[in-house]
C-alpha cells in the first residue's frame, strides 16, 4: 500500500541526529529538548552532589594483571593502610595520608571517564608503596537514549535570565 505524502509548496522537512556523551552528573530522566525559531535547545539537569565513596585500604597489592585499570601508584614509606583514607567522588580520587606524629600528605587524581562504578575501586599499601586500581566491573559502557523534541519553548528560569542579561550564570 502506497501512502501519499502531501506538502505545501515551499515547505521542507529535514532530519537531524547528533550523538554525544552525557556528563557524569546528568540526570538522564530529566533531559528535554525543544526546537523553536530554528534553534534546538537541549536541557540536561544535574544530579544532586554525590556523597564521596570511601575506598577501603588493604595491606596486599595484587599482581599487575589482577589490577585491571591502574589509577595511582605512590611511594609512601612509613605509612600503613590504617594511615590512609581514599575517597572517590565526581570523577576524582582523593588520597589522604596521616600519621600519628602529625605527618600528612594529600593527593588528587582524575579518574578515567570510563570508570563509573566507584564500588569497584580498590587501594592497598604494602612495602612503602600505595596502589589504587579499578577492576573491570567499574567500567561503564556508553548508553544511548532518545530525546523527544517538542516545538514548545521551555520556560526560562533565573539562571537563563541572568545569562541573557550578561550575568555570570
Amino acid at each position: 500500500e502506497k501512502r501519499a505524502h502531501h506538502r505545501r509548496r515551499g515547505e521542507t522537512s529535514t532530519s537531524y541526529k547528533r550523538t554525544f556523551a552525557m556528563p557524569e552528573d546528568a540526570e538522564r530522566s530529566g533531559v528535554s529538548a525543544t526546537c523553536a525559531l530554528g534553534v534546538l535547545t537541549v536541557r540536561i539537569p544535574k544530579k544532586p552532589v554525590p556523597v564521596p565513596v570511601a575506598v577501603p585500604v588493604s595491606d596486599t597489592i595484587p599482581e599487575a594483571e589482577q589490577r585491571h585499570i591502574h589509577l595511582a601508584h605512590l611511594n609512601v614509606p612509613g605509612f600503613k593502610p590504617s594511615d590512609a583514607t581514599v575517597e572517590v567522588t565526581r570523577g576524582m580520587l582523593r588520597i589522604k595520608l596521616s600519621k600519628e606524629n602529625g605527618e600528612k600528605r594529600e593527593r588528587f587524581a582524575s579518574l578515567p571517564d570510563s570508570v563509573k562504578n566507584h564500588e569497584h575501586v580498590h587501594a592497598a599499601i604494602a612495602n612503602g608503596v600505595m596502589a589504587v586500581w579499578a577492576d573491570n566491573a567499574a567500567v561503564r559502557e556508553p548508553a544511548e537514549m532518545t530525546v523527544d523534541v517538542s516545538s514548545t519553548p521551555l520556560a526560562l528560569d533565573d539562571d537563563w535570565v541572568m545569562a541573557a542579561e550578561g550575568g555570570d550564570a
